[in-house]
């Protein structure tokens, strides 16, 4: 494409109108923006932000999957007796959405890639060595892939790119020989621990698509040192976002009247309402 589609204009006029009250109506206000504007790609932006908004307000759909989840995390607890985890899940950021939509467009991508709205992550640890709980990763994703596949559907994963260059120093990580997914599985999931990223992220990714609603999400599973590593090291996810993104939003924080929203006089940031954080809709762990 020759020109560089952008949207942050019409982001931040919605974000700061009076009428933007709910993450819901900001959405609405910002759908009306670029409808308005009446080119091909924003229309295509529009939908697809109707499309995330229906996924996040969707009550009925987010309990089913605590449901889920909370016997997911029973599972683990039976088939795993001495293995401590944790399993959180979080909705999607507002802001992170938009940005990716953005992205898609300018890489002339299909915006129905866009599948990780609802994410859960299994973080494993406890008394093992590290080759171990790389291995325990493994086993815990396909014991996961086969507790869904009455309910979900495993979606073939994409390819995965910008691998570690495995002549390059690998800072000490665990990379196995092989991949010990299923081979039944091997086209679901996105080996991050067979194959790093650059910055030396870890983790197995796979995205499901449920049989009643067709709504995705996404299952990571990944051990507790990978992800200190994610969150804090070269591979944060605040880094890396910078760097895959480079859309600065520029929010005047003080602009926005949407409850839940608010900055202190030393500039820190409450969200509870997932405009720049994603909102945590599960926790379960068990560490004893």
């Amino acid at each position: 494409m020759s020109d560089t589609y952008t949207s942050n204009e019409l982001f931040n006029k919605a974000l700061y109108d009076e009428k933007s009250t709910s993450i819901p109506k900001f959405l609405e206000l910002y759908k009306e923006l670029l409808i308005k504007r009446a080119d091909e790609n924003s229309v295509l932006h529009a939908n697809r932000l109707d499309q995330y908004c229906k996924e996040i307000t969707n009550r009925k759909y987010l309990a089913e999957l605590k449901k889920d989840f909370n016997s997911l995390y029973l599972l683990i607890s039976k088939e795993y007796p001495h293995l401590n985890f944790l399993i959180e899940g979080r909705i999607k950021s507002v802001v992170s959405t938009d940005r990716k939509i953005v992205k898609n467009i300018n890489e002339n991508k299909s915006l129905d890639s866009l599948r990780d709205t609802i994410a859960f992550r299994t973080l494993i640890f406890g008394n093992y060595s590290q080759t171990e709980l790389v291995e325990l990763c493994y086993s815990v994703m396909n014991s996961i892939i086969k507790y869904g596949n009455s309910n979900y559907i495993l979606c073939e994963a994409d390819t995965v790119k910008n691998v570690m260059d495995l002549n390059d120093d690998a800072n000490g990580i665990i990379i196995p020989k092989k991949s010990q997914i299923n081979p039944r599985y091997l086209f679901g999931v996105k080996d991050y621990i067979l194959t790093p990223k650059k910055n030396g992220y870890q983790s197995l990714h796979a995205i499901f698509r449920r049989q009643k609603g067709g709504e995705c999400f996404e299952i990571q599973v990944r051990t507790f040192d990978m992800h200190v590593y994610a969150e804090n090291g070269e591979a944060s996810h605040s880094n890396y976002k910078k760097k895959k993104y480079n859309t600065p939003y520029n929010i005047e924080r003080e602009k926005i009247h949407i409850p839940g929203y608010g900055v202190t006089s030393d500039g820190t940031v409450f969200d509870f309402i997932g405009l720049e954080k994603g909102l945590q809709i599960i926790k379960q762990q068990k560490v004893f």
